[in-house]
C-alpha cells in the first residue's frame, strides 16, 4: 500500500508538471484546523491546527486491535518551499510530503495480565493529497515508534487518514483548490509558472489608471468694507458753484463739486 501511494503520488507530480497550470495551492493560513479519523494502528480521531504556511501540530486519541487506548501530540514540518506554494494544476490536486515527530502515551484495557501502560517517542512522514475543488485531504503516514515504558521496547504505528479543513474566521469548509473563480486567465497563469512572457498575458493589456489630480486649498481672505473719505473743500470761496435753473415758475439748485 505504502509503495501504491509512492507511486501515485510520483504520477501526480509529473501530470502538474506537464499540465503546468491551475489551482495555485498558497498555503495554509495560521490557525486554520481541521478534523479528520485515522484507519490503521491504531483507528483514531483526529485534530490537527496549523501554525504557519508549512508548520503544524495535531493530534490523536484512538485504539488499537491489541486494546489498548492510544494518544498521540505530533509536530509536523512540510517540506515545500515559496515556489511550491503556488503550484498549478487542475486536473489534480496538490501533493505534499511532512515529516513529523511527537510522544505517545497507551493504556491497555484488556484482561491479559502482563500487558501495562506504554509511553514513547514517535517519528514519522507522510504524503498528503489535497482533494481539488475540496476541503478535504487524504494521507498515509508510517511512524516508528520506540517505547520508554512497559514490555515492548518498539513498533511501528500508521494507516490512511482523511482531514476536513475549516476556516477559522468563517468555521466553513476552507476550500483549498481555487481553478475555476481565480479569474485569472490561461496566459497569465503560464506567465506565473514560466511558460510564457508578460506581453502574453492579459495583465499587460491593461491601461494604467489615470492618476487623479490633487486640488488644491485656496484660502479667501475676507475683504474689509471700504471706509468712505469725507472731502473737504479746497477753500470756501470756490468750493461750490451754484447754478439756478428756473422752470415752471420753480427754482431748482443744484450744488456740483469742483
Amino acid at each position: 500500500m505504502f509503495l501504491g501511494l509512492v507511486l501515485f503520488t510520483v504520477t501526480a507530480v509529473g501530470e502538474d508538471e506537464i499540465a503546468g497550470r491551475g489551482s495555485k495551492f498558497p498555503g495554509f493560513k495560521s490557525g486554520q484546523y481541521g478534523w479528520g479519523g485515522v484507519v490503521g494502528q491504531p483507528f483514531a480521531a483526529r485534530y490537527q491546527r496549523w501554525i504557519d504556511w508549512k508548520r503544524a501540530w495535531f493530534a490523536d486519541v484512538g485504539f488499537t486491535i491489541d486494546e489498548f487506548l492510544v494518544t498521540h501530540a505530533n509536530y509536523a514540518i512540510y517540506l515545500i518551499s515559496e515556489d511550491d506554494r503556488w503550484k498549478m494544476d487542475r486536473r489534480v490536486g496538490t501533493a505534499l510530503f511532512n515529516v513529523f515527530g511527537g510522544v505517545m502515551a497507551s493504556a491497555y484495557l484488556g484482561d491479559k495480565e502482563e500487558e501495562d501502560s506504554q509511553l514513547g517517542l514517535r517519528i514519522g512522514g507522510a504524503f498528503e493529497y489535497l482533494i481539488p475543488k475540496s476541503s478535504w485531504s487524504v494521507r498515509l503516514e508510517v511512524a516508528p515508534v520506540l517505547f520508554l515504558s512497559g514490555r515492548t521496547a518498539g513498533g511501528l504505528e500508521g494507516g490512511i487518514a482523511a482531514v476536513y479543513y475549516f476556516d477559522p474566521k468563517t468555521g466553513k469548509g476552507a476550500v483549498k483548490d481555487y481553478s475555476g473563480e481565480s479569474g485569472i486567465d490561461d496566459n497569465t497563469q503560464k506567465f506565473l509558472s514560466g511558460e510564457a512572457d508578460f506581453e502574453d498575458t492579459e495583465l499587460s493589456k491593461e491601461k494604467p489608471k489615470p492618476k487623479a489630480k490633487k486640488k488644491r486649498k485656496v484660502k479667501k481672505r475676507k475683504k474689509k468694507p471700504r471706509s468712505k473719505k469725507k472731502t473737504k473743500p479746497k477753500s470756501e470761496d470756490d468750493s461750490y458753484r451754484i447754478e439756478k435753473f428756473e422752470e415752471n415758475e420753480e427754482v431748482m439748485v443744484e450744488e456740483v463739486e469742483l
